[in-house]
């Protein structure tokens, strides 16, 4: 097995020898796979395939990754890649230092790095951050040979924007435990907006089950019937809103998904024992 050392592996170019002892993050993009076993000395990889498809052989297991996704390897990791299908083959890998990954790590959580050694290695990217890579990196392409701190600070951008992809899947509001799949769909739907309007009715509909049996397992997990839960989903979000904006009161309980301020006022009330314009007018 191959120890590579990110000051002097195939990872880093011609192009940033000369400043190599300067930065903290570098890259390559490649069209062919890479079948030889290897770790990481000292860095992080985290690489984005943005076409064909690939074998991500992890630690001894295999991972299928397609184009879209990224996936990512830490110091304690070995793996190589091997390309499967007549697929033209593309992928940027962007590199860090353990150190570097570490600092940016504490910015989203004191616990985040650990979170990360522990979390998957693959994920579907989101068609946008896709984009914002790829253009990020062709930014670092335009760039002159001796442009080391803007080199290594757009990079650093890159991998901040995967790493907080990856801390907004793990801070979840929702305690998943051992994940089944109602969890993990209703998880997904929370982060939508729209989830403020969701009704007993569209909670049933969104995880196929009659209201009877919503009932039963939201008591056993959240010790609240799903009415409860919407309420409360509803009130910490306005709470927020109340906070955090200038939005007037009737706007928040509309946007919130109450269908009139009575109601609005009068289940804040019973929550937090206060009206929204008294907690508003106090925080």
């Amino acid at each position: 097995m191959k120890r590579l050392e990110f000051e002097i592996d195939n990872t880093t170019s011609k192009r940033v020898e000369k400043f190599i002892d300067k930065i903290s993050f570098s890259y390559h993009i490649n069209t062919f796979d890479y079948p030889t076993v290897h770790g990481h000395y000292d860095y992080w990889e985290f690489t984005l395939l943005t076409d064909g498809k690939l074998v991500n052989v992890l630690n001894g297991t295999k991972v299928r990754v397609s184009a879209g996704q990224v996936f990512f390897s830490t110091t304690d990791d070995v793996h190589c890649l091997k390309k499967t299908g007549d697929e033209k083959l593309r992928y940027v890998n962007i590199v860090a230092r353990e150190k570097a990954v570490k600092e940016i790590a504490a910015m989203f959580d004191p616990d985040f790095f650990e979170t990360l050694k522990k979390t998957d290695r693959t994920h579907t990217f989101p068609p946008d951050l896709v984009k914002q890579v790829n253009e990020i990196v062709h930014q670092v392409l335009l760039l002159p040979d001796d442009a080391s701190a803007k080199y290594n600070g757009l990079l650093c951008g890159a991998v901040m924007l995967i790493m907080q992809f990856l801390y907004r899947k793990n801070a979840d509001y929702i305690d998943l435990g051992k994940q089944t799949e109602w969890l993990n769909k209703l998880n997904k739907a929370m982060k939508d907006p729209e989830f403020l309007s969701y009704n007993v009715a569209d909670l049933c509909n969104l995880l196929h089950y009659s209201r009877m049996q919503l009932t039963r397992i939201f008591r056993d997990k959240f010790n609240a019937t799903p009415h409860r839960f919407l309420i409360d989903h509803k009130l910490r979000y306005a709470q927020n809103l109340l906070i955090t904006t200038d939005m007037k009161i009737i706007d928040i309980a509309e946007f919130v998904g109450f269908t009139n301020l009575s109601s609005f006022n009068t289940y804040f009330k019973n929550a937090y024992g206060t009206t929204p314009g008294r907690f508003r007018s106090k925080s």
